[in-house]
């Protein structure tokens, strides 16, 4: 009866540790904070291989492996993915910051500070607003007359896709590529005048006037993150512009001032006047991801 009962000891402990593996629990941790209960099979190059935890007559499922933070095992044993440092595709890190402050870079120099603010909304579409103060500067060419007021722009930002897709091919990053904006401009901003009379050369008043400013631009740009904390945006765009100037030119002439009736350089825009009423941007701005 001995070799019996020790074929009997043998199939039991065989048998509860078949179960033992068939119910060991592995824990996939997901960087958008999601877990996976699951037993894990195969951790590729690109890919890892799982059955559903309880499912073994499920299907093998294949997860992208940059998705994964790490996998806890059954045994206690961990796994964390690190990825290469210099991966060309290491903005996927930070996948999660789906927002940007930025500065434009330039600003000063013409007269301003401005600011803006990219938010993604959905891959592929983001939206962006910008706000500038007029006067600061660290050059004369455009402070002349003492200007001051402020300006805003806003748009949707559309990133452009590849003409051709191919399996496995995915976006970098929200924030990251070329990109079409449509966005809308005010600016709104007095400076001071020196006027003449119609008929004589002589000064006869400095005056503040104040001009508006209204446009549709249509902008052309690129944005690179680097570092995987900045980003770097440079634009240009054309569109339509309006504006009010107020100076009555049948009573009074600006001194000095071969155009008379508008106000050409706007702080936020460039603008070619009432019989040519298109406005041009360019600019280059730095940001910081935030989630």
């Amino acid at each position: 009866m001995k070799p019996y009962i020790h074929r009997l000891c043998m199939l039991v402990v065989f048998s509860l540790a078949c179960i033992g593996v068939a119910s060991a629990q592995d824990i996939i941790y997901k960087k958008d904070k999601t877990q996976l209960e699951a037993k894990v099979l195969e951790i590729g190059l690109d890919a890892i291989r799982y059955l559903p935890y309880e499912a073994n007559d499920a299907p093998v499922i294949a997860l992208d492996i940059e998705e994964v933070w790490k996998i806890k095992f059954a045994n206690g044993s961990e796994w964390v993915h690190s990825p290469d440092p210099y991966d060309v595709s290491s903005a996927v890190e930070v996948r999660d910051h789906k927002r940007a402050f930025k500065y434009e870079f330039f600003s000063p120099l013409f007269g301003k500070i401005a600011f803006g603010y990219e938010q993604m909304v959905h891959v592929g579409m983001n939206l962006e607003f910008k706000v500038g103060i007029i006067g600061p500067s660290i050059g004369t060419n455009s402070t002349g007359g003492n200007p001051g007021g402020a300006f805003f722009k806003g748009g949707v930002k559309f990133l452009f896709g590849s003409e051709f897709t191919s399996r496995g091919v995915k976006r970098v990053h929200g924030l990251v590529g070329k990109y079409f904006k449509p966005e809308i401009i005010f600016s709104s901003f007095e400076k001071n005048y020196q006027f003449r009379s119609a008929t004589g050369p002589y000064i006869t008043s400095t005056e503040r006037v104040l001009t508006t400013n209204y446009g549709i631009n249509l902008v052309f740009g690129k944005q690179s993150i680097l570092g995987n904390a900045v980003t770097v945006d440079w634009y240009c765009g054309a569109g339509y512009g309006w504006q009010s100037f107020g100076i009555n030119t049948s009573q009074k002439v600006i001194q000095n001032d071969g155009e008379g009736d508008y106000e050409s350089y706007c702080f936020s825009h460039l603008y070619g006047g009432p019989n040519f009423p298109m406005i041009f941007t360019a600019g280059l701005a730095i940001g910081i991801l935030a989630k």
